[in-house]
């Protein structure tokens, strides 16, 4: 079954919304403040070719023990699983073979937009995934997938919460070779039906921008602690938003 990919110019929400109603199929929504960013996990971003770790599972096992061992300390309530382990360090900057989603197309609309002052122009990717996992258990095995899976985790963090969070996990990436972009299709043959790029030019984003703070969507309420607070006050101030 081939995989459907098409690109698409927007310069306002309603345009989003629209093609949102257009394609019903769509569940899985991600911004990109640079339109020529690939779709690939934080781990896979970190290295070029000729740098590439031998093996991907051991560096992986390392990231995560040494996450782990200082991590305690911060938090509340202590994962209860490999994964919920990753999805913590993923939403903190911690390189996993998660990419984060989000089930709101204008939440992810923000993270499109949210440079400022933009410098390129971004990128509002729409997924129709053929496959949804909607409750993963903490004793299930997150290395038994063979291919790229969608997965809604438990809301075990408030910027999950309040980011309407869900996350695709890559499968391990053969030795010493980058893990292929989910634009590459033809490898990740069967892991969705479309994936729809949305392009906001960036002379565009501040006016996106502006109109989803005026539906409520803005750093302070999809970060809920001081730094999207701080951020947020430093963006009205600079926007003269009183």
């Amino acid at each position: 079954m081939a995989s459907e990919y098409n690109e698409i110019e927007v310069h306002r929400v309603v345009d989003i919304l629209n093609i949102v109603d257009m394609h019903g199929s769509l569940r899985l929504f991600r911004g990109q403040s640079n339109s020529k960013w690939k779709l690939v996990p934080r781990i896979s971003r970190l290295f070029k070719k000729g740098r590439i770790p031998d093996t991907w599972p051991r560096l992986e096992g390392f990231i995560l023990d040494e996450f782990q061992q200082y991590a305690f300390l911060n938090l509340p309530k202590l994962p209860r699983s490999k994964f919920e382990w990753m999805v913590i360090g993923q939403h903190y900057g911690l390189p996993t073979r998660l990419l984060d989603w989000t089930t709101n197309p204008l939440k992810a609309a923000y993270f499109a937009v949210t440079d400022y002052p933009a410098k390129s122009d971004g990128a509002l990717f729409a997924l129709s995934p053929t496959e949804l996992i909607p409750k993963f258990e903490p004793d299930e095995d997150i290395d038994q997938f063979q291919s790229l899976m969608p997965i809604y985790p438990d809301m075990i963090d408030p910027r999950i919460v309040a980011q309407e969070g869900c996350f695709t996990i890559f499968p391990h990436a053969p030795d010493r070779k980058l893990f292929k972009p989910l634009e590459h299709s033809s490898e990740h043959e069967g892991s969705y039906y479309k994936l729809i790029k949305m392009i906001v030019p960036r002379d565009w984003k501040q006016t996106i921008r502006l109109e989803l703070n005026k539906l409520g969507i803005n750093s302070r309420t999809l970060f809920p602690d001081l730094s999207g607070l701080s951020d947020f006050i430093a963006w009205k101030s600079v926007e003269r938003i009183y």
